[in-house]
């Protein structure tokens, strides 16, 4: 949204969801020669025929002020609205005629804002906006008092209020400013207000201080809370936002920084919705829904929404709600489908088309997306050859202590069970072309895509790689050389589409269950442990987590962190002298642990507090990590899973971890706690050319959510559970049959 033009009439409108202080504000704003028009209401300093159409205004979008649903989609460009639009304006010219500075107070404003500013624009008025910050706890202890609304309520409806005014006033001027500050110090407020927003009173404020004195008195003030105990209650979404706001309390001058988090937790707000709806009893939520036909609407029509704005996480998320509320709805799960289709999840897309189509043999449309999506992924059906299956050939080297030699050990072990393989000697590696009867699957070792047996061809050719840089015109070429090039994530497969390779697919790597399964032990209760592990470099992002044990080692004395960084390659470990949050060298005659000690050191860290180890063979990892409290990966970007955090998340412990790259494969806000607030870190070699493309965690947001581990160790549990269950369906036994399927395709 673009600022109005600067027009010679002002119109300050007070943006704030109910009890949160406007009234305050408004009412100082009036002692100062503000014009509030010819009838307000007294107390409230609101002009009661505004009040009047914004209520109508509601009525006609089928909704109440006390609303916790959305509103429709783009509502306002409604062509039924333009009566309401006439009226308005007829409103405002025999309220406010020609005042050159008048002022707008309404808490539904906060709602209907992108109705009134074109209107503004066509009364020639500038607006200027003052958005109060009150204590949510405090606002819902205002409601539970005048209307009996539970604390979910009152918090849902902060919240909406919130999320809609900061988002449709952003490119105007506007102030953000505390209610408590306004009873406080109101002098120095209302100035700093002023001089702001470029609004001159018509009343001194250093003469008007009788007046403010005696209107602005703390007493007046109804509600106070001390303590946010109840936040434990409260999801993520709603945290995060209330500590940012209103326990940092930074200067309220908010930057891209500032949007990037409120567009993170608005978005995490839209799908915590079932929370916020007065209880939080699923079966309770369920029946109060059912019988609610608009919410259904409403959330089909967001759902819709998300998927045109390409949000297709939030899709799904919608529609698995739908799911929820009504699982015998078979166009829920065909609608499901579709968002994992546009998604590229056709294997999902595929089962929730099978299953609508189940639930109703004559849904004709679920069967035409089943027949779509089976030639998106080439399943068409073949009677199986009465013979023995061809030699699988597999061009990959074992090792221990890094993930690709992991990786290929255990595709090597589980593939040579299914069926006839051949695992290549890279020490027999000719120097003449070698055709291998058979089907050939071979590890691509950089991001040119070179093979790693480069004189080797087989029948069928599939290369599979893992890269986190910028693909080549040389990627490009060499992958036309494949049946198909398979990338360890759905990240991967983006960026080789991006490039214009379309002979992509995915295969993720897996997690071994006979060493890496739930822990059901607590660590040691005198301790907070954290964990982190993988090879230390940049882009894991251990300057981050370094950065912040630091943080939280300084406030509590029980804090510790178990690392496994052991990094067999030097030059990538050198890349952290490029970190901007932690100070590091290389030197070269030292040792891994002196060099980590000093790295301790020079950071301010308590290395007494710190436990490092080096390359630590699998079979004790799991022991390792049920010493430990929670995992901390802020990863800059993965192009594959990440093996360690899918070891540790099978092991049901959980996880702090970015919500970017091929992570978004395993993880979800159901069994991870997820670092959203995400900010570009692009990578350039010296002569300015673009590296990589990567995306760096917020510290603040990782240290918020290493404050909350820290006091909710038992909340802890339920996502280290349900990240156990989930990564049953992530075993090396899975990534083999579904490679088997690929290449049999």
């Amino acid at each position: 949204m673009q600022p109005l033009r600067k027009k010679s009439r002002q119109s300050v409108i007070v943006l704030g969801g109910h009890r949160s202080g406007t009234s305050a504000f408004m009412g100082a704003l009036y002692r100062l020669g503000v014009h509030i028009g010819s009838r307000y209401i007294i107390d409230h300093y609101e002009n009661s025929a505004v009040v009047d159409l914004n209520e109508e205004l509601l009525r006609n979008l089928d909704s109440t002020w006390d609303d916790t649903f959305p509103l429709p989609v783009n509502w306002w460009q409604q062509g039924r609205l333009d009566d309401h639009r006439g009226k308005s304006l007829r409103t405002i010219a025999k309220e406010f005629g020609q005042s050159m500075l008048w002022g707008l107070k309404d808490p539904r404003m906060c709602l209907l804002l992108p109705f009134w500013l074109p209107l503004l624009d066509k009364v020639n008025a500038t607006p200027v906006f003052i958005l109060p910050l009150r204590d949510p706890f405090e606002i819902a202890a205002s409601h539970q008092k005048r209307d009996n609304f539970g604390l979910e309520k009152s918090i849902m409806l902060w919240m909406k209020y919130f999320f809609s005014a900061e988002f449709h006033s952003r490119g105007y001027a506007r102030h953000f400013c505390y209610f408590d500050d306004l009873l406080q110090t109101p002098i120095h407020t209302l100035s700093e207000l002023g001089r702001h927003l470029g609004v001159t009173f018509c009343r001194p404020i250093d003469q008007s201080m009788d007046l403010l004195d005696e209107f602005l008195q703390p007493s007046k003030k109804h509600h106070s809370h001390l303590l946010a105990t109840e936040l434990e209650r409260l999801p993520q979404s709603f945290v995060a936002l209330y500590r940012h706001l209103f326990v940092k309390k930074k200067p309220l001058f908010y930057d891209q920084h500032d949007h990037l988090l409120f567009d993170t937790c608005r978005s995490q707000f839209e799908k915590d919705q079932r929370f916020f709806l007065n209880t939080t009893d699923r079966s309770n939520w369920v029946n109060l829904t059912k019988r609610n036909a608009r919410l259904i609407k409403a959330m089909i029509e967001h759902g819709g929404h998300m998927i045109q704005e390409k949000r297709h996480d939030d899709a799904i998320a919608v529609f698995r709600r739908l799911i929820d509320i009504a699982p015998e709805r078979y166009e829920f799960w065909n609608n499901l489908g579709v968002a994992y289709e546009v998604r590229g999840a056709l294997d999902e897309a595929l089962k929730c088309f099978n299953r609508a189509a189940d639930m109703e043999s004559g849904y004709t449309l679920a069967q035409e997306n089943i027949e779509r999506v089976k030639q998106r992924l080439n399943l068409t059906v073949i009677q199986p050859e009465q013979t023995r299956p061809s030699m699988l050939y597999l061009g990959l080297v074992q090792g221990e202590g890094y993930g690709w030699g992991v990786c290929s050990r255990y595709l090597i072990q589980e593939l040579s069970k299914i069926r006839p393989a051949a695992a290549l000697n890279p020490n027999e590696q000719s120097n003449e072309n070698q055709f291998l009867p058979g089907t050939l699957f071979q590890a691509l070792i950089n991001v040119d895509f070179d093979p790693m047996f480069p004189k080797a061809r087989g029948e069928r050719n599939f290369g599979y790689t893992f890269f986190e840089n910028e693909l080549t015109e040389r990627s490009k070429k060499n992958a036309r050389q494949y049946d198909l090039v398979l990338g360890g994530s759905g990240w991967c497969r983006e960026r080789m589409l991006e490039k214009g390779i379309s002979n992509c697919a995915v295969l993720i790597q897996g997690i071994d269950p006979e060493l890496f399964y739930p822990i059901q032990e607590d660590a040691e209760a005198d301790r907070f442990v954290i964990f982190s592990g993988g090879k230390f470099e940049l882009r894991k992002g251990q300057d981050l987590v370094l950065r912040a044990v630091k943080i939280m080692q300084d406030k509590h004395p029980d804090v510790w962190l178990v690392n496994c960084w052991y990094n067999l390659w030097p030059a990538s470990t050198r890349l952290m002298r490029y970190s901007p949050h932690i100070r590091f060298e290389h030197h070269e005659n030292e040792t891994w642990r002196e060099t980590m000690l000093r790295t301790y050191a020079e950071n301010g860290l308590e290395s007494r507090r710190i436990i490092t180890h080096e390359l630590l063979p699998q079979a004790r990892q799991r022991d390792l990590f049920a010493q430990t409290d929670i995992g901390l990966f802020p990863n800059r970007c993965e192009g594959g899973t990440n093996l360690v955090l899918m070891e540790y998340m099978a092991c049901a412990k959980p996880v702090i971890v970015s919500n970017t790259s091929g992570h978004k494969d395993v993880v979800t806000e159901r069994n991870a706690m997820l670092l959203n607030r995400l900010r570009p870190f692009n990578i350039a070699d010296a002569k300015g050319a673009l590296i990589g493309r990567w995306q760096e965690p917020s510290l603040d947001e990782i240290v918020a959510q290493l404050e909350y581990a820290y006091h909710h160790r038992a909340e802890l549990k339920q996502y280290g559970r349900q990240a156990g269950e989930d990564l049953k369906q992530f075993t090396w036994g899975h990534s083999t049959r579904k490679l088997l399927e690929i290449i049999e395709s």
